[in-house]
């Protein structure tokens, strides 16, 4: 929905979640809702690397990835199934992140 109502904008999109989940942190409050915002976080930085192809959003994504993996490990099955995903679970960075947090399947 909130790609609907950033009308495609995944600038506004990511400016939205990031004042929520600044919001969260504020409020000291990790929870479920906090670790979807980081994966919807994730998804945008990965959507936004595959266009542009800069290694920054790579690393953002596996940040925001790691944040919400950090606080909802059952995101790991998604990661691993996650078709958007695919290219980083073959990239350096992917591997990492998924050796980090025990996938047994690193692709």
């Amino acid at each position: 929905r909130l790609w609907e109502e950033a009308r495609y904008d995944r600038k506004k999109a990511l400016d939205v979640l990031g004042a929520f989940i600044q919001a969260k942190l504020d409020a000291k409050q990790r929870d479920e809702d906090l670790a979807t915002a980081y994966w919807n976080a994730a998804n945008y930085h990965e959507d936004d690397f595959r266009e542009m192809n800069r290694p920054e959003l790579r690393t953002q994504t596996v940040e925001a990835l790691r944040k919400a993996l950090e606080i909802a490990p059952s995101y790991l099955e998604e990661l691993l199934r996650d078709k958007d995903f695919a290219g980083l679970r073959e990239s350096d960075e992917g591997k990492a992140l998924l050796k980090d947090f025990g996938a047994k399947n690193g692709s």
